[in-house]
């Protein structure tokens, strides 16, 4: 079910854009149409939430420290790109030994354990 609730959303954009796409005979460029930073910004919490089911939070100082301290560094790079999203970004570290890190929706950074080793 939870699926579901984060899926619908993802698809109706996916019909927006289809919906909102010029015929390629015209002469004026195709239009995107996107969600709002507010619902941007719920999805990538709901996304983030679920993931937090299946792994902890670390507890890992030092890498807690690392990340938000680059992760800032290079938010504050994105401002002029999405300076709707400045108060938005969560970085948020994993015990988990796999290796890998990614950014949901609104600004939510994933870093797992395994990368910083």
């Amino acid at each position: 079910m939870t699926n579901l609730r984060i899926l619908m959303p993802v698809c109706l954009s996916g019909l927006l854009i289809l919906a909102n796409a010029k015929d390629e005979n015209e002469h004026e460029a195709n239009v995107v149409a996107a969600i709002d930073s507010a619902t941007e910004v719920r999805l990538g919490k709901l996304q983030r939430d679920d993931l937090l089911k299946k792994y902890h939070i670390s507890t890992n100082q030092a890498y807690i420290e690392a990340v938000n301290r680059i992760g800032r560094r290079i938010a504050n790079t994105l401002l002029y790109e999405r300076p709707d999203l400045i108060d938005d970004w969560v970085f948020t570290v994993v015990d988990a030994k796999d290796v890998n890190c990614f950014c949901l929706g609104g600004g939510q950074v994933v870093v797992l354990e395994g990368f910083l080793d």
